[in-house]
């Protein structure tokens, strides 16, 4: 039967049933009711529903599929009312509980929602759905290890279930489990090469394992499933960001904006672009958006930070950092952003307490020994200032600016070698872009002065 035809019985039959209810019998209705409900057709199943509870307040099987009806249409509210009255004839119905947490979970209760899906595996404990529902509660509410248990129940009651697959490797994702989440979500696409939602998760995590060309590649493959999601544009983006094609980058995040301007993400990151690019009023523009849109968006706070700092507005950025920290207290680069503040404020004992902050949490962070070494410098404690900046390149040995200062640094204890040295190396490694102008000036000067030979700016 061609669609049309399907369709046109279908409205004969809707109409018959409203122009007679009283004419249907229980299975009729019933079964009348699911067709609807399988044929895509909610608004229908409803009407006839609720001229059968007026015939017959109270029918259970009624209320239930109702209840669906209403899910269907996103009239949560209903049907949370639908499946309260049906529950009071029929207490230990354990579908009608695990539908009444799906409507929680669907309306951002994730506690109840978590609550009414374990009082449905109590009477049902092989309910997979239920377990379902309630690993994406635990989700919402940051029990990851609770989310992959129930999971992981899912999958031994139902080992080919690919949203399980895909939910497990999610809940591994986001204990940074990184290498068992890359296997789960690659076995679920050697079975579902095309699943939407696990090629764009792997492509994340291959962002977060430092692998941009493989990240790109999923990122790629989803998009000639769905080329207007969003989210994908924002991981594309981010690799390019990472791989310094900044302009391809601004492209991606122009596209996010076009289809949801809704995504703080993309205003973040094109916020830090342009500030790295030296568009400071654009980059502000930008995290104000992003504020809007996320009023706890500590990189949005970062990155107005940064642009105020650039510009002098050293106690703006201060308490664009204090927001930061109390949204992201873990985050090092806050503390680090505030070293740099106190640094230009001359407040060189906080220097040194903000660094400590950020080594605490990420004893690795390269940027917290460069600054260090900065404060330590204007105070004329150049062998401290030395053993940071090696710590520095040690940490980062490709971070340029700390050749820069172990030359100031080399200068302030009289060591022209070692200080023409730590000048070339600058030169060599540091990019031709404004930012650095000055520093290579004053390099290139140095290395004159010391009796270096040649322009080491050519």
């Amino acid at each position: 039967m061609i669609p049309t035809q399907r369709v046109v019985l279908l409205w004969i039959m809707v109409v018959s049933d409203f122009l007679h209810p009283q004419t249907l019998s229980r299975q009729d209705w019933q079964e009348r009711s699911e067709a609807m409900l399988d044929q895509g057709y909610p608004d229908h199943a409803a009407r006839l529903l609720t001229e059968v509870l007026r015939l017959s307040p109270g029918e259970p099987v009624a209320l239930k599929l109702r209840c669906q009806a209403y899910i269907e249409l996103k009239e949560y509210a209903k049907a949370l009312q639908d499946s309260t009255t049906a529950l009071r004839t029929t207490p230990e119905d354990s579908e009608l509980i695990r539908i009444r947490a799906y409507i929680h979970l669907e309306s951002n209760q994730p506690d109840a929602a978590e609550t009414q899906a374990g009082r449905a595996l109590t009477l049902d404990p092989d309910d997979s759905e239920a377990f379902l529902i309630r690993a994406l509660a635990r989700n919402h509410r940051g029990n990851l290890t609770g989310m992959e248990a129930d999971v992981r129940e899912v999958l031994r009651l139902n080992p080919l279930n690919p949203d399980a697959d895909y939910l497990l490797g999610l809940a591994l994702y986001e204990q940074e489990k990184y290498d068992l989440a890359l296997k789960e979500l690659s076995q679920l696409l050697e079975r579902f090469p095309d699943h939407l939602e696990a090629l764009t998760l792997r492509g994340r995590l291959y962002l977060e394992k430092g692998q941009p060309e493989l990240a790109h590649f999923d990122v790629n493959r989803a998009l000639t499933r769905e080329p207007e999601l969003s989210e994908l544009y924002v991981i594309r983006a981010q690799v390019y960001y990472e791989q310094g094609m900044t302009e391809k980058a601004l492209q991606d995040l122009d596209r996010v904006i076009e289809l949801n301007r809704t995504d703080n993400s993309a205003f973040d990151l094109r916020g830090r672009i342009f500030f790295e690019e030296g568009q400071y009023e654009k980059a502000i523009a930008d995290a104000n958006q992003a504020l809007n849109l996320n009023p706890h968006s500590f990189e949005a706070y970062k990155v107005r930070a940064l642009a105020r700092y650039l510009q002098g507005k050293f106690h703006q950025a201060l308490a664009d950092l204090k927001l930061a920290e109390e949204s992201a207290p873990q985050d090092p680069e806050i503390y680090s952003i505030r070293a740099l503040v106190y640094y230009d404020l001359g407040k060189f004992d906080r220097v040194f307490v903000e660094t400590s902050h950020t080594l605490e949490l990420d004893p690795g962070y390269a940027e917290a020994y460069a600054i260090r070494a900065l404060a330590q410098i204007d105070q004329r404690l150049f062998r401290e200032a030395i053993e940071n900046g090696w710590k520095t390149l040690e940490k980062d040995p490709a971070h340029f600016q700390a050749y820069f200062i172990l030359g100031q640094a080399f200068d302030g204890t009289g060591e022209a070698k070692q200080a023409l040295y730590a000048y070339r190396k600058f030169l060599k490694s540091a990019p031709s872009v404004e930012s650095t102008r000055l520093d290579r000036l004053t390099a290139q000067k140095r290395i004159d002065e010391l009796g270096g030979t040649g322009n080491w700016l050519l």
